[in-house]
């Protein structure tokens, strides 16, 4: 099973910004020592200084989506909802994964970059069609800086295979 913890890093180091993480467990019951023995290697400190948090399997990141099924597993990439549109986020991010799922997880995130250029471009013809009050230009600003940071945001490489 695929899982997203949003929220993954370091105590008392500012230095290291909250990292989004993507790994794999076999059972609920041991993803957070998995995790944190994981990220205690990965970034060489012990285990009791690192957090963990907004952890997430795909099914349950999939069910609380508000994208229609169809999305697909684009639905991972999804922040949150806002103003009747998913948001994305261009975080700091690390893949734990098998190659297999690395290429799903890919998939997902091209198809879901696809989206936010869709969004921004749906935002510009907005904002073109009327004359917004500055705090609705400021949002709608705010919402299409978000949407093409995380559109540009390098993932993974292209997978190779389907």
């Amino acid at each position: 099973m695929i899982y997203r913890a949003y929220d993954c890093g370091i105590y008392d180091n500012d230095g290291e910004p909250l990292t989004c993480v993507w790994f794999e467990a076999t059972n609920r019951a041991d993803v957070d020592s998995r995790l944190t023995v994981l990220l205690s290697i990965a970034w060489g400190v012990d285990s009791e200084k690192v957090f963990t948090g907004g952890i997430d399997d795909e099914i349950t990141i999939a069910h609380n989506s508000l994208q229609e099924a169809d999305a697909g597993d684009r639905r991972w990439l999804e922040g949150g909802w806002a103003h009747g549109r998913p948001l994305y986020f261009a975080l700091p991010t690390m893949v734990l994964l098998t190659a297999r799922n690395r290429r799903r997880l890919a998939k997902a995130a091209k198809a879901a970059q696809q989206h936010a250029r869709e969004l921004v471009a749906a935002l510009v013809a907005e904002s073109a069609n009327h004359v917004p009050d500055s705090r609705e230009a400021s949002n709608l600003n705010y919402d299409i800086r978000q949407y093409r940071d995380f559109a540009d945001q390098t993932w993974l490489s292209e997978p190779n295979k389907d």
